[in-house]
């Protein structure tokens, strides 16, 4: 995968964690640009499932609070000074998106 920037990266990993929330509640089919075919919801959910539950713990605490139910904006401060936020908040992002490519 080519480098995105922070702020793409950011946009993707939010774009992906509420489309999988949106296919939850609704049902859609999805195109898949590499093969051209459907997916159904179901695969789709697999799919994003399978790169959610590959990141580790606390990469998948920060996509949690981040982008599936966001929690209060600063809600960080508790766990982490703000450079190593957004450090963990990057890795995080890769690592989901790193576990896509598979």
């Amino acid at each position: 995968m080519r480098e995105h920037s922070f702020q793409q990266k950011e946009a993707l990993v939010r774009f992906l964690l509420h489309k999988r929330a949106s296919i939850l509640a609704n049902e859609k089919m999805e195109l898949h640009e590499n093969t051209g075919e459907y997916l159904n919801d179901k695969q789709l959910l697999n799919y994003l499932n399978f790169a959610y539950y590959s990141c580790g713990c606390e990469s998948r605490k920060i996509l949690e609070y981040e982008f599936i139910h966001p929690a209060e904006k600063n809600w960080w401060y508790q766990y982490y000074s703000k450079s190593t936020y957004y450090r963990m908040k990057h890795k995080a992002m890769d690592e989901f998106l790193h576990c896509l490519e598979r």
